[in-house]
């Protein structure tokens, strides 16, 4: 999701709480990313690093997903509190009926998020 959303230079590492092997209870990530910002941003560096920029529309959970997407719908609003801030994004759209360990239809997230122009269209 992270990569769908532009994310570059991207590194990610698990880890665990309570266990070195085996299934870990409360697992726990640390990522490193570049993500684009707004040139008039106070995040920018510089202007010499500026690149052309467009927005474009990234669902990371349809409205017609499966069954066994809609299970992480709780990974999703997980997703959408925490890494969603981190691009720069409008428009987002999210709806959920997620109820905590049970299998609910009707999660959607999706926003538009700004890319490089030279960026290939995904999926």
């Amino acid at each position: 999701m992270l990569s769908k959303l532009g994310a570059r230079r991207l590194v990610v590492r698990t880890y665990g709480c309570t266990r070195l092997i085996g299934v870990e209870p409360f697992p726990g990530v640390r990522v490193t990313m570049q993500v684009l910002v707004p040139a008039s941003s106070q995040h920018a560096e510089n202007a010499a690093s500026a690149v052309s920029a467009h927005w474009r529309t990234v669902v990371l959970m349809p409205d017609n997903a499966d069954s066994q997407e809609q299970g992480n719908c709780e990974l999703i609003e997980q997703f959408k509190e925490t890494f969603l801030p981190l691009f720069t994004t409008r428009h987002i759209r999210y709806q959920s009926t997620c109820i905590p360990h049970q299998l609910t239809l009707g999660t959607h997230l999706s926003a538009e998020v700004l890319m490089p122009a030279s960026e290939p269209a995904r999926t």
